[in-house]
This record gives C-alpha cells, structure tokens and sequence, in this order.
C-alpha cells in the first residue's frame, strides 16, 4: 500500500510537468512562428523603390516619360491608396491596363509598356 501511494504523486508531478513543458513549447513555437512569419512578409511584399537610373542598364520611368506623355494616378482601394502611371500618345487606338504581380513592380514591365506606346 505504501509504494502505491508513492507513486500516484510522482506520476501527477510528473504530468504538471509534461503539460507545463508542452505549454511552454507552445508558447515559443507560436511566437517563433509570428515572428517568422513577419520577416518573410516582410522580405518579400517590401516597399519597392525606383532604381537610380544613373546606376541600371534597366528602362526607368524617367526615360520613358521623356518619350511619352506620363500623369501620375492614385485611386483608393479599401483602405489602400494605390499609385499607378497613365501613359498616352496622341491619337492613342485603345487602353493597355499592366499590374504587375509579386515580387516586382511597374518598373518590371516597362519594356512591355513601351512595345504597347510604340
């Protein structure tokens, strides 16, 4: 009788501390995870700025602009307040709308915006 009483506190402090070490790990998993998460959001929907055109073989809008007519657009988007570039030629045929996708931005599709203004 008395081995068995020994046990049964033994085997309860044992379960705290399995379930306290589990809470535990759970905890820093969690933050891990946020925080984690946060960086590779961060790495790739970044702010993205125009190159310097003095140090990119790219085509900037600076350079396209001297070519064609540029107005700068905003327009709201929920919360959002969205920047887009309205590019025109006189006696224009028609509309070519390009967004862009992840990873890059408008600077990315000037080449193809040009195919389209010439």
């Amino acid at each position: 009788m008395l081995a068995i009483r020994r046990i049964r506190p033994r085997r309860k402090r044992a379960a705290r501390i399995a379930g306290g070490l589990a809470l535990v790990l759970l905890v820093l998993f969690s933050v891990f995870s946020m925080v984690g998460i946060k960086y590779i959001y961060r790495e790739q929907f970044r702010r993205f700025e125009e190159p310097d055109p003095a140090t990119t073989l790219e085509l900037s809008h600076t350079e396209l602009s001297s070519l064609f007519d540029l107005e700068l657009v905003s327009f709201p988007s929920g919360d959002n307040r969205l920047q887009g570039y309205l590019y025109s030629r006189p006696a224009s045929p028609g509309l070519v709308v390009v967004a862009h996708g992840l990873g890059g931005g408008a600077q990315s599709y000037l080449p193809e915006i040009k195919y389209f203004l010439v």
